[in-house]
């Protein structure tokens, strides 16, 4: 999965209030859910992921910032848009 497609999914899992979530209910490696779990902290789209030794431990408390909502509503625009030609692709064939 795209890095940029594991950061939304993530955030709207959280947008729906949804925090038991691992790197296993994205099907993609630790090391890359803890890359997108940094990116999404450090950029100001979440607030309240606990940290040890760089590596999130405890994301109970995870909610989003308004910057994360604004992320969200920005691109998923950009998500209804591709799956729209996502379907047209497959209509046409």
């Amino acid at each position: 999965m795209k890095p940029e497609k594991l950061n939304y999914a993530i955030l709207k899992e959280v947008e729906k209030g949804n925090v038991k979530f691992t790197h296993d209910t994205y099907g993609v490696i630790e090391e890359d859910f803890i890359e997108a779990m940094r990116y999404i902290s450090r950029n100001g789209y979440v607030k309240g992921i606990l940290w040890a030794d760089d590596t999130a431990y405890n994301y109970n408390l995870i909610h989003l910032t308004p910057t994360g909502e604004e992320f969200i509503k920005n691109n998923s625009i950009l998500v209804k848009s591709y799956s729209l030609l996502k379907e047209l692709r497959d209509w046409i064939k």
